[in-house]
């Protein structure tokens, strides 16, 4: 997992100047979430009170903030999309409905 993520930054870096999309970029993005949903599968079958109270609420705070991060790239996305097409009036009721679908953990959720 480090190593992909070394691969991603460094492929970032280089194309931080440049204006296209890379299917680089994608496929490790791809690879990343097929990893973690690999692990959330793993976790949710694990009976969470034998785990460190400390280790749940890390966990649940790293799930809560890329969740945030994913809904907020759709969003950006979803945006950049709709402005190249053009479909000014279409998109408004997407990005209602990605945020409608798009649930943030409460403090309690946190703990």
């Amino acid at each position: 997992v480090n190593q992909t993520r070394m691969v991603a930054l460094r492929v970032r870096e280089q194309l931080l100047p440049q204006r296209e999309f890379t299917p680089l970029i994608t496929a490790c993005l791809q690879m990343n979430q097929t990893q973690a949903n690999t692990q959330i599968t793993r976790l949710s079958q694990m009976d969470s009170t034998e785990l460190p109270a400390q280790m749940v609420a890390k966990v649940n705070r790293q799930l809560a903030a890329v969740s945030d991060h994913l809904a907020e790239l759709a969003h950006t996305i979803e945006t950049v999309i709709a402005q190249t097409t053009h479909e000014g009036g279409g998109s408004g009721d997407s990005a209602a409905h990605s945020d409608d679908c798009h649930v943030q953990a409460t403090p309690k959720d946190l703990s």
